[in-house]
Formats: structure tokens, C-alpha cells, sequence
């Protein structure tokens, strides 16, 4: 659903909406390129001009995905009040 619609039914104020919105727009925004690098090079054809180098390893994106996630668990968790209030 559209952000303003559930906002606008009153469930959850429309900065929590926002909030949750970019959690998720962020989470598909960091992990896509990461998958879209990894699919390239298992089945590209060209070989590319540059590369990342070390920085492209699997270690590194699956730590940029497990990163985004985490934010995305973090703000759900903190818009749900599951958090402790120190956090």
C-alpha cells in the first residue's frame, strides 16, 4: 500500500510510514546492486574495463547486505516499540 493510504487510515502516523517506506526502499536500493554485481560476473560474457577488486568479494557483499538488513530489522523493531529504550 501506498504510504499516504495507510498513514491517511490512521493505524501509524505518516513519519512512521516514511520511516518504514525507507527502511524498505533502502534495503532494496543496497541490496540490488550487490546482486546485480554478483550476476554479472557469474554470467557475463564481456569482460568489464574495471573492477572493484577486493572490494568485490563475497565477504564484503554479503557484509553490505547483512548491514542493510539490519538497518531495515532495526527501524521495524524500533516502530513496533520492541526495542529497549536505551537504543
Amino acid at each position: 500500500l501506498p504510504p499516504f493510504i495507510i498513514a491517511y487510515t490512521g493505524l501509524i502516523e505518516f513519519v512512521d510510514v516514511l520511516s518504514l517506506t525507507g527502511a524498505v526502499s533502502g534495503v532494496i536500493m543496497g541490496i540490488l546492486p550487490v546482486i546485480m554485481l554478483h550476476q554479472s560476473r557469474k554470467h557475463g560474457t564481456r569482460e568489464p574495463e574495471w573492477t572493484v577488486g577486493t572490494l568485490g568479494h563475497p565477504i564484503f557483499q554479503g557484509l553490505i547486505i547483512l548491514i542493510f538488513v539490519g538497518a531495515s530489522i532495526y527501524t521495524i523493531l524500533e516502530r513496533l516499540s520492541l526495542l529497549p529504550s536505551g537504543w
